[in-house]
């Protein structure tokens, strides 16, 4: 079953799948249920894991947008899921180390500082204070305040990393 190509029809992914750790059966989830539209084709890669079990490569999260942008199920035509090798211990290592010593991007900080701002202001805080106890300018603090306006759907694509939240402030601004 290695590196092999497995075509599931009619199939409709269940938004809970959030494990990254799957069995081929939980792929299959749900069949023709939560159809809100129809795309031709989607694509997730599966990785052997030692446990019997498969964890989610890619395309997962993908999908998963298209379940929160419709507010429901995506049902695909057909969906290929790729099986890929197990990897090696030393593979493991090697991504766990990269993953333990990775920087925080720009899009957690800004989401980070929004949300330090907004406890500070449900505590009675105002803009200057703020400002002054988090050691961020106030201009900056004001367009990070754009993200009030975002929707839920806005916040869910954030969080997946499908839109940047400068973005989001730009267009909350225009």
């Amino acid at each position: 079953m290695l590196n092999s190509t497995l075509q599931i029809n009619q199939l409709v992914i269940d938004p809970m799948i959030t494990s990254l750790d799957i069995s081929l059966e939980a792929v299959k989830l749900k069949a023709n249920s939560f159809a809100n539209g129809v795309t031709p084709e989607a694509q997730i890669d599966v990785r052997e894991s030692s446990n019997g079990l498969f964890h989610v490569e890619s395309g997962i999260v993908d999908v998963l947008a298209m379940f929160l942008a419709n507010f429901g199920g995506q049902k695909f035509e057909s969906v290929n899921v790729n099986i890929l090798p197990a990897e090696s211990a030393e593979d493991l290592a090697l991504k766990q180390s990269i993953y333990d010593n990775r920087e925080v991007n720009e899009s957690e900080k800004i989401v980070d500082s929004y949300n330090a701002m907004t406890k500070l202001k449900e505590n009675g805080f105002n803009i200057e204070q703020i400002s002054e106890k988090m050691g961020i300018a106030k201009s900056i603090l004001k367009s990070i305040e754009a993200l009030d306006k975002a929707t839920k759907q806005e916040w869910e694509l954030i969080r997946f990393g499908l839109v940047s939240p400068i973005a989001t402030i730009s267009s909350k601004r225009a």
